[in-house]
C-alpha cells in the first residue's frame, strides 16, 4: 500500500474503533444511570433472611461481584463483598470498594470537603464519590464496608449480583426469597432504544472494519503482484505487507484506546466532550474520502 492507502485503512479503522468506544461508553453509562435511578439495585437483586457468616460459607457458589447490603438508616447502608469486587457502581470520582473494611463510598453532599464519614460513632475513609455526576440522586447516600455491622443471626439483607436468585436457590435449597422491585426505571423507553443502538453500533463498527480489511487486501494484493513481476521475493512481500497493515492498525488502535480512556469516566460529567468526539469521527471520515479519491487516481 502507498502512504495514502495506509491513511485510508487507518482512517476506516479509527472510525470503527471510535464507534466501538462510544458504544462501550453508552452501555456503561446506561448501566450506571440505571443503577443510580434504582438506588444501586440491579434487576436481579433479592431480599433474603440470612446471616453474613452463613452467606460467606457459601461464597464459592456465587458469581464474582456478589455483594450483600444491610440498611442502617434511610441514607446509609453497610456492604460486604462475598466474591470479587463491586466494580459497576456509578462513581464520578475515586475508586470502587474492594472489600477492605473501613472504606466507604459517599455522595457529594455527604461529608462535603472531608475524606471520612461517620456512622454509629465509627469513621470510614471515603475512597469514591457516588453518582455519575456530583449532583446526583445518590448525593446524600453513603455505603460503608464493615462486616462488624452485620449480625451473627439471620436478618433481612439484600443480595445483588449476576444470576443471584438462581445461585441463592442452589446454595440454600428450600429457603424463600423476595425479588426486589426495580421500579419503573427498567420499563422506560431507554431500555427499548438502548439495545437497538448497541446492536446498530456494533454492526456498523464491524462493517467498517470489514471494509477497511477488504480495501487493504485489494490494494496490498495489487502492489504485491507488481512487485513479483519485478523479481521481489514472496517472503519479503509477506513481511512487508504485514508490517504495513500492522502500522495502519496500531495507530488507530492506540488513538481509540486513549479516546476511550479520556471519555470513559468523563462523558456525562463533562458533556462538552461529546462534540469533540463527533468532530474526531467526522475528520476521520473526511480523511478517508480524500485518501480514497487520491489513491484511486494515483493507481489509475
Amino acid at each position: 500500500m502507498t502512504r495514502t492507502q495506509m491513511c485510508v485503512v487507518a482512517s476506516l479503522l479509527l472510525v470503527a474503533m471510535t464507534i466501538a468506544v462510544l458504544v462501550g461508553v453508552l452501555s456503561d453509562r446506561k448501566t450506571a444511570l440505571a443503577a443510580e435511578g434504582a438506588d444501586l439495585r440491579t434487576a436481579e437483586s433479592i431480599w433474603v433472611s440470612a446471616s453474613l457468616p452463613e452467606l460467606r460459607l457459601q461464597a464459592s457458589r456465587f458469581s464474582a461481584g456478589t455483594r450483600v447490603f444491610k440498611s442502617m438508616d434511610d441514607t446509609t447502608r453497610a456492604v460486604a463483598l462475598l466474591t470479587g469486587e463491586w466494580d459497576d457502581v456509578p462513581l464520578h470520582r475515586g475508586s470502587p470498594l474492594d472489600g477492605t473494611a473501613g472504606e466507604a463510598l459517599a455522595g457529594s453532599r455527604r461529608a462535603p470537603g472531608h475524606d471520612v464519614v461517620e456512622v454509629d460513632g465509627k469513621r470510614y475513609r471515603v475512597v469514591g464519590r457516588l453518582g455519575v455526576r456530583a449532583d446526583s440522586l445518590l448525593a446524600d447516600e453513603a455505603i460503608v464496608a464493615d462486616p462488624d455491622l452485620f449480625a451473627d443471626h439471620r436478618e433481612r439483607l439484600r443480595l445483588d449480583g449476576p444470576r443471584i436468585a438462581d445461585q441463592y436457590r442452589v446454595a440454600f435449597a428450600g429457603r424463600s426469597f423476595e425479588v426486589v422491585d426495580s421500579g419503573v426505571n427498567r420499563r422506560t423507553n431507554v431500555d427499548v432504544v438502548t439495545p437497538f443502538l448497541l446492536v446498530a453500533g456494533k454492526v456498523t463498527a464491524l462493517l467498517v472494519t470489514v471494509g477497511a480489511a477488504s480495501y487493504a487486501v485489494r490494494r496490498e494484493g495489487r502492489a504485491a503482484r507488481l512487485r513479483v513481476l519485478v523479481g521481489q521475493r514472496r517472503r519479503r512481500l509477506l513481511v512487508t505487507a504485514a508490517l504495513r497493515v500492522a502500522l495502519a492498525t496500531v495507530v488507530p488502535a492506540v488513538t481509540a484506546h486513549e479516546l476511550g480512556r479520556m471519555i470513559g469516566n468523563s462523558l456525562f460529567v463533562r458533556p462538552e466532550l461529546v462534540p469533540q468526539v463527533a468532530v474526531i469521527s467526522v475528520v476521520a471520515m473526511l480523511v478517508f474520502l480524500v485518501g480514497a479519491r487520491n489513491g484511486a487516481r494515483r493507481w489509475s
